[in-house]
């Protein structure tokens, strides 16, 4: 039962990273495209939210420090499998949470400010650049839920394996999100490159 319990959280969880690091790329593109600046100097103009990402970075790993020694000896004086099971769900809510406010948020702005075609064509081409690290970032986080595997005996001495029962890879996942801002200054220089290099080549401008 505890197995489809990880699994579920993992893909809730996932699911809603994702589509709140999307929107918040999505966001920060059309935004970048309408002010025609540089993205270290958009981050200066209104550096609030981009702090506040920051702390969620470091936040993430604090909620998830409880979990970190699991199933040690000593741990299990403490806090038993069911206290666990309590504990693991509730910071994934939490972070959840989080996430899906900062999808809301991002929705709302890019609902508010709506942008050209030109620009908004830009900004989906550089999504797509994004969406490049983001699968590299998830085929990390399942490796590592892959590798790091919680295995105990279940009745008939049946051995049960948990995946993403650790905290790494949401962790991981959770911080393409929190450190969105510096793969979407990367993509930004990736998308310039690529439109001078097609430029120069004489091919029209992407």
């Amino acid at each position: 039962m505890y197995l489809y319990l990880n699994s579920y959280l993992w893909m809730i969880y996932a699911a809603v990273t994702i589509a709140a690091t999307m929107l918040f790329a999505l966001n920060e593109f059309c935004t970048l495209n309408r002010g025609n600046t540089g993205y270290s100097e958009h981050i200066r103009k209104k550096p609030v939210k981009y702090v506040l990402l920051a702390i969620l970075f470091m936040a993430q790993a604090v909620l998830f420090s409880p979990l970190r020694s699991y199933p040690s000896d000593e741990y299990f004086i403490v806090l038993n499998l069911s206290h666990f099971i309590t504990l693991h769900g509730s910071v994934i809510a939490v972070l959840c949470f989080i996430n899906l406010v900062i999808a809301v948020l991002s929705s709302i702005s890019l609902i508010k400010n709506e942008s050209n075609a030109s620009s908004f064509w830009k900004a989906k081409f550089k999504l797509r650049i994004f969406t490049v690290f983001i699968i590299l970032f998830v085929i990390l986080c399942i490796l590592s839920g892959k590798h790091n595997v919680l295995t105990n005996y279940v009745e008939d001495d049946a051995l049960s394996e948990q995946w993403f029962a650790w905290p790494l890879p949401y962790i991981i996942l959770g911080s393409v999100l929190y450190l969105a801002p510096l793969l979407i200054h990367l993509s930004n220089h990736i998308y310039e490159w690529l439109d001078t290099e097609t430029s120069s080549s004489g091919k029209k401008s992407i």
